[in-house]
């Protein structure tokens, strides 16, 4: 549907305008609760032989193209936003748990960067470190 508004001022459009915006196209929706109808539009204001008028364009949306459009939506700024900060947290977790996994082997590290030839008694220590690398600080020591 189309309808060619009546002059600026009159209550008669289809949706109510703001006339503070002349320049821009104005969005609307409509919706009415009793009958779940639901009318999307556009209301823009032109100037024909010097009166001013608002052409609105509307267009009826079927309840499940809205619905679905609503849904789409409240997924994205709820879920979506729940998403991201569930990654950033994961992703922080996860650099903390391997800095702290990796703390004795970086303190073997050091040790082990301490042994020079003719220092008798230098000694990487096991303590803490992961079984997976006892082996090669024992050999090292």
């Amino acid at each position: 549907m189309a309808y060619l508004s009546v002059p600026a001022g009159e209550e008669h459009a289809y949706h109510p305008f703001d006339s503070e915006h002349t320049d821009k196209p104005q969005f609307f929706e409509h919706r009415y609760t009793q009958s779940s109808e639901t009318y999307l539009g556009v209301t823009k204001r032109i100037m024909i032989d010097g009166q001013v008028f608002w052409l609105q364009v509307v267009q009826e949306v079927p309840y499940w193209k809205t619905l679905a459009f609503y849904s789409i939506e409240v997924f994205v700024k709820g879920v979506g936003v729940l998403i991201v900060l569930h990654l950033i947290v994961a992703t922080l977790l996860c650099y903390a748990t391997v800095k702290a996994s990796l703390a004795p082997v970086e303190r073997a590290v050091e040790q082990a960067r301490q042994i020079v030839p003719g220092r008798r008694g230098a000694r990487i220590t096991e303590e803490m470190l992961p079984y997976e690398v006892v082996p090669l600080a024992a050999a090292i020591s």
